[in-house]
């Protein structure tokens, strides 16, 4: 098991499943909360949700009005968190909200970030 620090305030652990496999992401509880406090200062973000696959961390950003204005500062957010965690390889998504509750948008995610 390794454990990178991305800065003093955001860990990353990464484990080695098998030798010549890729390492297994597992998120500590900081890179949640970075996700949650970067995306949530778009006041049209619903939700962010997190799931880790393999070596990904699938980041799924719900937003009440997909507009492009939204979209380029959560683009510009997620470009900042790539810049800050280089050792991760982040897969975003932006969805609109439509409505929905988390479970008719994801099964099997963590829940970084609710707007209440």
């Amino acid at each position: 098991m390794i454990q990178i620090d991305s800065n003093s305030t955001k860990d990353l652990i990464l484990a080695s499943t098998a030798q010549g496999k890729p390492p297994e992401v597992m998120i500590s509880g900081s890179l949640d909360e970075a996700l949650a406090e970067d995306f949530s200062s778009v006041r049209q973000v619903r939700n962010v949700l997190i799931e880790s696959v393999h070596d990904s961390v699938l980041v799924w950003i719900v937003v009440d009005n997909p507009e492009r204005a939204v979209r380029n500062r959560i683009f510009q957010k997620e470009l900042d968190l790539m810049d800050a965690f280089p050792e991760i390889n982040f897969d975003f998504n932006v969805i609109p909200a439509l409505g929905r509750n988390v479970e008719e948008i994801a099964t099997g995610v963590r829940v970084a970030y609710t707007r209440n």
